[in-house]
């Protein structure tokens, strides 16, 4: 997808993916509830992880549940 601004005119122009997105959002956030899981202060909502992943701003906390390529 492309850059913040990008993104922003695409899901004002298809506000169907939005939803969708936001939808996704709060099936992942339910599945780390559920597995006990770390919830970030930042994104413990849909809207919150969608407006924070949408900003491109950086994890302030570190997430040790989250997986990486060097951990392989």
């Amino acid at each position: 997808m492309a850059r913040e601004t990008g993104r922003k005119m695409e899901f004002a122009r298809w506000p169907k993916f939005e939803a969708l997105y936001l939808r996704a959002f709060e099936k992942m956030l339910e599945i780390r509830k559920a597995q006990n899981m770390t919830i970030l202060d930042h994104a413990a909502t849909p809207r919150q992880w969608f407006d924070w992943w949408l900003s491109e701003k950086t994890q302030e906390t570190v997430d040790e549940d989250q997986l990486n390529l060097w951990d392989i």
